[in-house]
């Protein structure tokens, strides 16, 4: 439920994906589910290559917590955060 698009597609891992996985968690403690939630394995990975997440579907979450959420989930490497060091800033 946590693999990044780039593990989905067997590609080259660093820590950007932990950065991913960091959004989804995040997702799930906002809003009590995981970004996408499929029943079979094939259908959630497809998920997280394809799917973009416009916004967290809950009014309670500040926007700051929102953008830092969607910014760890984008489906490029290059656009998350570069580092847990710049996420915490």
């Amino acid at each position: 439920a946590y693999m990044s698009p780039e593990q989905c597609k067997a590609e080259t891992l660093d820590h950007r994906c932990d950065i991913y996985s960091l959004g989804c968690l995040l997702y799930e403690l906002a809003t009590g589910k995981p970004p996408f939630d499929e029943e079979s394995d094939w259908l959630l990975m497809s998920q997280h290559v394809n799917k973009e997440i416009k916004k967290v579907p809950i009014d309670s979450i500040s926007k700051e917590l929102e953008s830092i959420i969607l910014k760890c989930l984008q489906k490029s490497p290059a656009d998350r955060w570069q580092s847990a060091a710049a996420l915490r800033e």
